[in-house]
């Protein structure tokens, strides 16, 4: 297999998890709860679980080269191998000599990756004998060995294969730590160079004092993101064909491990095309029943084993069933025996199927086909082959369709296989069309439907549902984009009107435009969006839907009238993200950031949507670091009035997720620019969740890491968690307001690296001489002070019938003589002697001063 130099991730699988890869594909999807390489090496043992061809091995391979370059000894063990021989027997001549050296050492830990248990287990041998092997031959350095075991979720008992492998790795004490309490000048030394205390490995508690012995993980598939980043790795080439037609087919879960992605990115090579989803469907069917082992029997042709997984794909659907089990389930009603659905073929036939890649373990030996779209198409095709073998019509339409009262309808469990057989036979369709007119959008088909059938489809759906209120009859965005096209442009707008009064027919249709995009249609969803008397998520695809494809005129005025406050507020926070900068200035855009409410307990609201802005590519690095600026500034000057260093909070908290994120995307380019990106760090890691937040985990991870990278940063941090602490509350003495400087303890542990700017925040004066930072709420506080004492002077001088001689700074800097001159003048003086003076006077403003003031005014506050 060529190596793609791309890192996975791993998550704690629970039992239902493990029998539902559905689950575990969109667990997949996201970053949160996953581990990477570098996190597992937190545990003494990793047992990695993982369907077949997923990469496990390749991965273990791979992790034992980047060990062995980085002067670590590291060993891979195919564990079948240890059936009929002993751990020595497999590795090499040299692997061997660097095991002995390794057992001759004191304190260097060696890695040994255990392949394959499911392999060990095929061949008769058993975990036990072979994990006894390894460790006579480790003896008594097992403390220092650290393991990775994988095995194919089947082939894994959680309760038996976990006691032995726990035997194998005993729980490693760690040695309590008892120090005196440091006095003097050991408390700065102490305090700088300590490191924080280990904290648990992604939520994993420890007790005892006692490391975890074994962590069982799933190896997961890839999401969107992971996909497109590895198909660019692989086949630079190809990766935009390729994640075109995966983007508009809507294909994206046929292709969630790597073995998938390279073989589709082969067959795009040799063929110049991937094809359409049946013709996807069929190749990849064919290949993985073609496929052989060396390490298994292979007496199937392809031709039996399309026809038993046929089979097995028509007897899951009937029986309403999921996984197809090596032995009778028991009482699972989950599971049928492969044995009760194919008893006319023999044990080692059933195996070998079943052993194929087209089914993926599920469970304690039992499985369930690759894709779920594999399965309704095989049973599809099963169907069909009956129907021309003489099935009646009759029987066919009793198994697949159903009245309720006076409603025709299709039986949910068997619509995917309806979907299929309406393509192939036009009585089936006919009654798709009459019983539920969108069943072809919604099973993952739609791409393969000519423009003329998605045509009398969407006709179809209209003259049914249209005049009726919600009845939940519409489709998922997925299924829907795989209809759209733009050549469908005048058919929306000649059943628009008719459309219009259903509830289901108009958010089909309003989608559609937005999907598509329909640019011929903008003006509908322009009308559409104004409509006040509509559901706000209605309103709210019309004006994606005018953002995406309308007109300059027609965005601009959509921004203007939501400026002005007269939209719901759902709306506005929905289409935030894409109303700049077409719609929107950016100053418009953060009053409107400012004037909107937060949905409490809401991952998706204001702060999210906010979050997105600033990630997407309208915005530009100086107008990111405005946004982040302003809604720093927000959050600082609305905080309440409790708020202390250890519990800050502001009526502004959900910008803090948009803050990290932009300060992540806004990283420093001079020394100029650290003292408020570290202002704008400080706050965002002091208020609302303190980096606690699932949204933006992975921006605070590399704050984080850019902190612990550059000197440079972290003394601008440690500077301005200072000014931020000392304006929250007032320190109790020195040493609390050293402490409390960093809390949560981002820059620790300090290194010598440190030494020179800590001590030069301790030498005398250092606070008092330190460069000034920008800080909009102070100045508004000085200017309103100032104003105030202005005010009170012009009383004083009003009440005592004084006249004064006013001064200004302007003036002043500009022309100090003219200056004096008048004041002399004021006096009855001559005017004249102030030629001759020299005033040593210099204007102190600078380019600093000048930023602050303009930065001031742009915000209204001058």
């Amino acid at each position: 297999m060529i190596h793609v130099p791309f890192e996975r991730r791993f998550a704690p699988p629970s039992e239902e998890q493990l029998r539902d890869p559905d689950y575990l594909s969109i667990w997949g999807s996201y970053e949160h709860g996953s581990l990477r390489w570098s996190d597992l090496y937190a545990y003494r043992c990793v047992i990695v679980l993982g369907e077949g061809k997923c990469g496990k091995t390749h991965e273990f391979k791979q992790q034992k080269q980047a060990l062995q370059e980085q002067g670590q000894t590291a060993f891979f063990v195919p564990l079948e191998l240890l059936r009929d021989g002993e751990f020595l027997d497999s590795i090499t001549a040299e692997e061997e000599e660097e095991f002995q050296d390794w057992l001759k050492t004191s304190d260097a830990e060696a890695v040994f990756f255990l392949d394959a248990v499911d392999e060990l287990k095929l061949r008769k041998g058993t975990l036990r004998r072979a994990l006894r092997k390894i460790q006579t031959a480790i003896g008594a350095q097992t403390h220092r060995a650290r393991f990775f075991v994988s095995c194919r979720p089947n082939d894994w008992n959680d309760e038996l294969d976990l006691q032995v492998v726990t035997a194998l790795v005993a729980p490693r004490e760690r040695a309590a730590e008892v120090t005196e309490a440091p006095a003097g000048e050991e408390v700065f030394t102490a305090g700088i160079a300590r490191d924080g205390d280990p904290a648990p490995n992604n939520g994993e508690e420890t007790t005892g004092g006692r490391e975890e012995p074994v962590k069982v993980l799933a190896l997961l598939p890839l999401s969107r993101n992971e996909i497109v980043e590895f198909v660019r790795l692989y086949a630079a080439d190809h990766a935009d064909v390729f994640a075109q037609h995966l983007e508009e087919k809507e294909l994206w879960h046929l292709y969630q491990l790597p073995a998938d992605i390279t073989a589709a990115l082969d067959q795009l090579a040799a063929e110049g095309h991937l094809g359409n989803l049946q013709e996807q469907l069929v190749f990849g069917i064919d290949q993985r029943l073609r496929e052989t082992s060396d390490k298994k029997r292979n007496d199937l042709t392809v031709e039996k084993g399309m026809e038993g997984a046929e089979r097995i794909a028509l007897a899951l659907f009937l029986m309403k069933r999921r996984s197809i089990y090596f032995a009778a389930p028991g009482g699972d009603k989950e599971g049928v025996s492969v044995a009760d659905i194919l008893p006319d073929w023999s044990h080692d036939e059933q195996v070998e199927l079943i052993g194929k890649s087209l089914f993926d373990p599920t469970g304690v030996g039992a499985v369930r086909f690759h894709h779920r779209s594999t399965q309704e198409f095989l049973a599809a095709k099963r169907l069909q082959k009956l129907r021309k073998q003489g099935l009646a019509t009759s029987d066919l339409y009793h198994l697949l369709f159903a009245s309720i009262g006076e409603e025709r309808v299709i039986i949910p469990s068997m619509e995917p296989v309806v979907a299929w057989l309406a393509l192939w036979n036009p009585d089936i369709l006919t009654e798709v069309k009459e019983r539920n007119p969108l069943l072809l959008f919604r099973q993952g088909i739609p791409a393969i439907l000519s423009l003329e059938l998605r045509a009398k489809l969407l006709r179809r759906f209209v003259e049914r549902y249209s005049g009726s209120e919600w009845r939940r009859v519409g489709v998922g965005h997925a299924e829907l984009k795989r209809v759209s096209a733009p050549e469908l442009a005048p058919l929306v707008r000649e059943l628009w009107d008719q459309a219009y009064t259903g509830h289901d027919t108009r958010e089909l249709f309003l989608e559609l435009v937005y999907l598509t995009p329909m640019v011929d249609c903008a003006d509908l969803a322009f009308q559409a969006a104004f409509d006040e008397s509509l559901d706000y998520h209605h309103r709210t695809y019309a004006v994606w839907a005018v953002l995406r494809c309308g007109s300059s005129q027609q965005k601009r005025e959509i921004g203007t009238s939501m400026v002005a406050g007269n939209w719901p507020e759902r709306v506005v926070r929905n289409a935030l993200p894409d109303l700049f900068p077409e719609a929107i200035e950016l100053a418009e855009f953060l009053a409107l950031a400012r004037s909107l409410n937060e949905v409490p307990r809401s991952v998706h609201g204001l702060g999210y949507a906010l979050l997105q802005a600033i990630k997407s590519d309208a915005m530009g690095a100086e107008q990111r670091v405005q946004v982040r600026d302003d809604l720093v500034d927000a959050i600082w000057a609305n905080r309440t009035e409790e708020s202390r260093v250890y519990q800050a909070h502001s009526s502004y908290d959900h910008f803090v997720d948009p803050v990290i994120t932009a300060c992540d995307q806004t990283p420093p380019q001079s020394t100029v620019e650290i003292p408020r990106w570290a202002w704008s760090v400080a706050v965002a890691f002091h208020f609302g969740e303190r980096r606690e937040s699932i949204v933006a985990k992975e921006a605070t991870k590399r704050l984080q890491k850019a902190l612990s990278e550059s000197v440079a940063l972290r003394e601008g941090y440690f500077w301005a968690c200072f000014d931020l602490a000392e304006a929250l509350e007032k320190p109790e003495n020195d040493w609390h307001r050293f402490v409390r400087s960093d809390y949560g303890r981002v820059l620790l542990p300090f290194t010598e690296l440190d030494f020179p700017w800590l001590l030069r925040a301790l030498a005398n004066g250092a606070i008092e001489g330190r460069a000034p930072h920008y800080d909009g709420d102070a100045i508004a506080w000085h200017m309103a002070d100032l104003a105030a004492q202005d005010r009170a002077w012009g009383c004083w001088f009003e009440g005592q019938g004084i006249v004064p001689l006013r001064l200004t700074y302007g003036a002043l800097s500009r022309d100090p003589q003219g200056v004096l001159a008048d004041v002399l003048g004021s006096l009855g003086l001559d005017r004249v002697g102030a030629q001759g003076v020299a005033l040593p006077v210099a204007r102190l403003a600078d380019p600093t001063n000048r930023a602050w003031a303009e930065r001031f005014r742009a915000k209204g506050r001058a």
